[in-house]
């Protein structure tokens, strides 16, 4: 590890920073096309926010939410906001598995020749996100269809016992087709704008991957391109989207030892685990963390001054 030139791991801090900003403006970018201008630091402590609880939440399921209430705090409506970040997501689900089916198809030798068994568990989780993408889009375009087909589908997983109280699931199911049924109108109307999404998300997507290739290089390593690495990341990243794990801790490590066993040569592969890791997920947490603290300290106190304002007009 101490072999590792500090200042490219330097780099690979700037470019996970970058990669946060990214969906900061995104944040900044949707709202502002929607009527609500926030500032820029803001959008940049939802994303730190929203990044944290993705780590630490099993599917990264709580990062949406957290991003929700956080906004809220600073008055932005919460429909509002709940749209933005539904909009977030679908673009950043579709750059993923656009960004890795190319690379993927670019690459297939030398796919072939590293990716080991994880290659089934990457087929199983691209097959589930093109469904999902599929679903998307059969949302925005033919939103009745999609409700039909999902109202069956219920109904046939009830029968067969594997959903018990289906009420309840439904209601939530509800809910989400009422959301992405209100971001439908905005992405037919708004091509410019989703267009200028996805290429910034596909930006931000490949800044994040770039970290593992700043890292192999600060050992001195050479012989693998920038794109060859940039695919295994991407195969490693979608290919733990599936996974009910905080961070996916335990199957990245697994993956990336399985991966790069051939890459990081000279007894080099564990060491570029820690600094790759290290800085794609331990210093967004602990950055993260940070940032979550303090905005909700100062934001208690805001709104515990604001209170006792109310209080003494009163």
């Amino acid at each position: 590890m101490r072999q590792a030139k500090p200042e490219y791991l330097l780099v690979g801090i700037a470019l996970l920073i970058l990669y946060v900003a990214c969906e900061s403006f995104i944040i900044k970018y949707l709202m502002k096309n929607m009527g609500t201008d926030l500032r820029f630091h803001k959008c940049f402590k939802y994303s730190f926010v929203g990044f944290f609880f993705c780590a630490v939440t099993p599917s990264a399921t709580g990062g949406q939410p957290a991003q929700v209430i956080w906004m809220a705090r600073d008055g932005v409506d919460a429909g509002l906001s709940s749209l933005v970040l539904c909009i977030v997501t679908m673009v950043y689900k579709t750059a993923l598995v656009v960004i890795s089916g190319v690379l993927v198809l670019l690459h297939l030798p030398f796919v072939k020749a590293h990716i080991g068994y994880m290659g089934y568990v990457y087929i199983f989780s691209l097959v589930l996100n093109v469904i999902f993408i599929a679903a998307l889009g059969l949302l925005i375009y033919k939103p009745v269809i999609a409700e039909k087909i999902t109202i069956k589908c219920m109904n046939l997983l009830s029968k067969i016992r594997l959903v018990r109280n289906k009420e309840k699931i439904m209601g939530k199911v509800y809910e989400s087709i009422d959301r992405y049924k209100s971001g439908s109108g905005f992405i037919k109307s708004h091509f410019g704008v989703m267009l200028n999404v996805f290429l910034i998300t596909a930006f931000q997507r490949m800044c994040f991957f770039s970290i593992t290739y700043v890292v192999y290089r600060s050992f001195g390593l050479s012989g693998t391109s920038f794109f060859e690495i940039i695919t295994l990341q991407t195969i490693l990243s979608l290919s733990l989207d599936i996974l009910p794990l905080p961070g996916g801790i335990g199957a990245n490590e697994e993956g990336f030892l399985t991966m790069y066993d051939q890459i990081f040569t000279g007894n080099f592969l564990v060491s570029g685990l820690l600094f790759s890791r290290g800085i794609n997920y331990y210093v967004l947490v602990i950055i993260g963390a940070a940032v979550t603290v303090i905005s909700y300290v100062t934001g208690s106190r805001r709104i515990a001054s604001a209170n006792k304002r109310k209080g003494d007009r009163k």
